[in-house]
């Protein structure tokens, strides 16, 4: 039945009802269908609220534990050069402490040391000329000898030059004073020799060796050989 057949079989006012009756069920339906979809949207609302102050809170812990984590690192860092800077200083003071120790053992009880000769406090540093250096030390004897000793030191610095082994007699270069490195004491004496290295030439090794003579006469001999250690400041230690 359609519109047109219910129309000539009601009345004008019972058509007129019928039509507002349908119009207030269909408004009805979709106030409650308006109803549920608002209801749903509203707990999803509530969820989605609910789950972002979840998330707001365990980001902010997060941080709060990040921010402690990178404070606690900062402090290891900061204990850790601490106590880098005191064994560094410690093992200096050591190194300090061993080379005084020597040195008076040397001089007090030179028996200690081969023929009662030895060179000691050896260091090579950089002259301000590029390729310079200076090699220093201290010589010592024991004081029981009574005379002076004399002598010349032969020095040779092993190594590498362009891949092969090399080695460089300090004695064959004419640099600084003639006759640098002769010696002649009686209970020590400084030197200090300047030489010069190619620039291609590795240092590895420094053999220091010596006739001693006392009253133009051998009285003994003595030998040490130094490891030479570059560091990455550029700067020479013997070993």
């Amino acid at each position: 039945m359609n519109l047109q057949q219910l129309r000539t079989q009601l009345s004008e006012t019972r058509y007129t009802l019928v039509i507002v009756l349908v119009m207030l069920v269909m408004l009805y339906i979709g106030f409650q269908l308006a109803q549920l979809s608002f209801d749903y949207l509203s707990r999803q609302l509530a969820i989605s609220q609910n789950t972002a102050a979840n998330l707001a809170a365990e980001n902010q812990r997060l941080v709060t534990t990040s921010n402690e984590l990178s404070a606690q690192l900062e402090i290891a860092k900061l204990a850790n050069e601490a106590l880098d800077e005191r064994i560094r200083d410690g093992l200096e003071r050591e190194r300090a402490l061993k080379e005084q120790v020597t040195f008076y053992q040397n001089v007090v009880a030179p028996e200690l040391s081969e023929q009662g000769f030895s060179a000691d406090g050896v260091q090579i540093t950089a002259a301000a000329s590029e390729g310079y250096y200076t090699l220093s030390m201290v010589l010592i004897q024991q004081t029981r000898v009574k005379g002076t000793i004399n002598g010349r030191l032969n020095l040779v610095i092993s190594g590498s030059q362009n891949g092969q082994p090399a080695s460089i007699n300090l004695n064959r270069q004419d640099v600084g004073n003639d006759g640098q490195m002769d010696y002649s004491f009686r209970y020590f004496q400084t030197m200090d020799i300047v030489f010069t290295l190619p620039a291609d030439f590795v240092p590895e090794r420094l053999q220091i060796s010596t006739d001693i003579r006392q009253f133009r006469r051998v009285r003994g001999s003595y030998s040490r050989t130094l490891d030479i250690n570059i560091t990455d400041n550029g700067e020479i230690e013997l070993q």
